[in-house]
């Protein structure tokens, strides 16, 4: 009889989350573009539907962007941060800017901030 090695190179439960979570952050950009495509008659409106779930992803991104036990970051941050920036990004293209996507991008830095110190953090005492 023959013997199959298998060979794995991700764990399969590390692969599902993977998926689960950038799969969360996609469908919520795409849901919140359509949104605001369908919903924002006007350019404000749009800005409004774009860039209020950007700040929501900001605030979460600041909650979570300590997270670099076993880089768990990848997994729990980044997708939603990416998610914040694009739908940012696309808040601004529909009306300029306003304090809402200045209060936005601070959030923005500061999880990119906080997320930086704590990667520094953990290279010098781990």
């Amino acid at each position: 009889m023959k013997k199959h090695l298998k060979i794995e190179l991700v764990n399969t439960t590390e692969l599902e989350f993977f998926i689960a979570t950038w799969g969360t952050a996609f469908v919520i950009l795409i849901v919140v573009c359509l949104l605001a495509k369908v919903l924002g008659k006007n350019p404000l409106s749009r800005h409004k539907w774009l860039v209020i779930p950007a700040l929501v992803l900001a605030i979460y991104c600041i909650l979570t962007s300590w997270i670099w036990i076993y880089y768990m970051i990848v997994f729990i941050c980044l997708p939603f941060f990416l998610a914040s920036v694009v739908l940012a990004y696309l808040g601004y293209r529909a009306y300029g800017t306003t304090r809402l996507l200045k209060i936005t991008l601070w959030l923005q830095g500061a999880a990119l901030f906080i997320a930086f110190v704590c990667f520094v953090l953990l290279l010098l005492f781990d």
